[in-house]
């Protein structure tokens, strides 16, 4: 017998991510649009690269936050930028709950 975990089975994903860390889910699985019409084609890996260097906390509180949960927010607003590459910068970006985000865009 081989012990290996599989990642579509609820119980055996989360031993597998204490082990290797936050799995993506497949695309058929995702719970975002492929594309985000506001952000852009490459806000997903983009909002990913946002979570995984926050450690999937809360930048503000530090509680671990869960893909569904986790909010990106741009520290200087979007608008204020001439191009959407560089508002979407990571030095622009941080992870955060939802309340926490909520206190953010005051």
């Amino acid at each position: 017998l081989h012990p290996q975990l599989n990642p579509y089975v609820p119980a055996e994903r989360e031993a597998l991510e204490k082990k290797i860390g936050p799995i993506r889910p497949s695309p058929d699985q995702a719970t975002e649009p492929a594309v985000n019409l506001t952000y852009g084609v490459e806000w997903a890996s983009i909002r990913q690269a946002v979570l995984q260097k926050a450690g999937y906390r809360c930048q503000l509180c530090g509680k671990p936050i869960q893909r569904q949960e986790a909010n990106v927010h741009h520290c200087q607003k979007r608008k204020q930028f001439k191009s959407r590459r560089r508002a979407n910068q990571l030095d622009n970006l941080i992870a955060l709950c939802l309340p926490c985000h909520r206190v953010a865009d005051r």
